[in-house]
């Protein structure tokens, strides 16, 4: 998925039948946003930076993460992924669907 506004997702693996979690990477040129609504109820993700740095917005708490920092968090809320960087940042995303 390429929204045209500097966010690329490429899926690895999507929940689908008996697989309840989604796998993907992600990238965000610099100065590009994305917001997700959530991924609906019980969804937990896990996100881990592989290049540059991610600004992650959960509520009002802003997360700066470097290259090699991981966090998981409840995505069943809105979140939003900024890069504030001067490079563009590269992570991995797993979305966990519970019951």
């Amino acid at each position: 998925m390429d929204d045209g506004k500097g966010y690329r997702v490429y899926h690895y693996n999507r929940a689908e039948g008996s697989r309840d979690f989604e796998f993907f990477n992600s990238e965000l040129d610099t100065g590009a946003s994305f917001t997700s609504e959530g991924h609906g109820t019980h969804t937990r993700e896990s996100v881990l930076v592989t290049a540059g740095e991610l600004v992650l917005v959960l509520e009002t708490v802003e997360y700066v993460m470097a290259e090699g920092d991981f966090i998981q968090f409840d995505s069943s809320r809105p979140h939003t992924y900024i890069n504030r960087g001067e490079v563009m940042t590269v992570f991995t995303n797993i979305v966990y669907y519970e019951g």
